[in-house]
């Protein structure tokens, strides 16, 4: 198996804050782009999983950080927020 990049980003959040009359360094437009992300990165979190039971892990999966059950977040020591409970 190949090893395959899977790349995210936010292009426009300023059209969108200027759409949405949210100014760039609110702590609303904050929090908008750190929603977007949050929904982007799951979304490559899911893309990942669907892309390895079609063709495979990637070749370095094994002892990844990944493998071991560490996604980003964990490896930045940031806790990630729960919605559904007040925290997101």
């Amino acid at each position: 198996m190949y090893l395959y990049n899977i790349s995210n980003g936010n292009i426009g959040a300023h059209t969108l804050c200027m759409a949405l009359h949210m100014p760039f360094d609110s702590p609303a437009a904050k929090q908008l782009n750190f929603q977007i992300f949050k929904t982007i990165y799951h979304g490559v979190l899911e893309a990942s999983v669907d892309m390895a039971e079609k063709d495979g892990p990637y070749e370095t999966w094994v002892g990844s950080p990944t493998q071991q059950g560490q996604l980003q977040f964990d490896l930045w020591w940031v806790m990630p927020l729960i919605c559904g409970i007040g925290l997101c």
